[in-house]
Parts: C-alpha cells; structure tokens; sequence
C-alpha cells in the first residue's frame, strides 16, 4: 500500500494556512499518524479563527475555506439526547451529534451529551 499524505500535512495546507493560524502540533499513533480525533495542539486564539470560520459559514477574510454545505451538516441536530436516551442508535458516528436540547429529566442525558461527538 503507499502511504497517502498525511493528515496534519493536508490540514495546514487546506485549513490552517489558509486561516493564517500559527504553529500546529498533532499527536501520532504507534503507527505514526495523526490521531484525528484528538491530540492537534493549537492556540485558544488559532481555534477561536476556526469557530469564527465556521460561524461564518466557512469563509475568512471573504474566502471559502471550507464548503458551506459542510459547515450546514455539521451544525445540524441530527439526534437529540431524548433520541440518544431511548436506546435508537444513530446510523454512523457522524449523525450522532448532541443537538443541545433535552426534554427528559432522565439522570442520563448528560452522560449521553458528553458522549456525543462532533462532526467527522
């Protein structure tokens, strides 16, 4: 198999670059990969331009850094805790997003909300 670019290196050339963010680090794996769901080490204020980047429908400084359609999906509620606490499973990981409402007043639901993940 030949090794694909890696994640970190895409990353500052398609996102961080383009947003003007300062140094990055991203933990690896054994294998020597970065770990996407965690480990990326950046400044409060390099992840403050991310979420600015994101309000504004994923653009800065007038430029589309990421499509607009993924910004939608990724903000979407998809399953809300109610959803999550009466055991009907999500249909992937990325569709299990907490949509920050809870109707319940079942102990669960912050469990459930920590649980949830974020986009993929």
């Amino acid at each position: 198999m030949v090794p694909g670019p890696n994640l970190h290196d895409v990353a500052r050339a398609t996102l961080f670059e383009p947003l003007g963010l300062g140094l990055t680090e991203w933990h690896t794996g054994r294998d020597g990969e970065p770990i996407a769901a965690s480990g990326l080490r950046m400044t409060v204020r390099d992840l403050a331009q991310i979420g600015m980047m994101m309000l504004r429908g994923g653009t800065a400084d007038g430029r589309q850094v990421v499509p607009s359609q993924w910004i939608e999906r990724c903000t979407s509620p998809i399953v809300s805790v109610d959803e999550m606490i009466t055991g009907t499973p999500p249909t992937s990981r990325s569709e299990s997003r907490w949509d920050g409402h809870r109707e319940t007043s079942n102990a669960r639901g912050s469990d459930m909300a920590k649980a949830a993940s974020g986009c993929s």
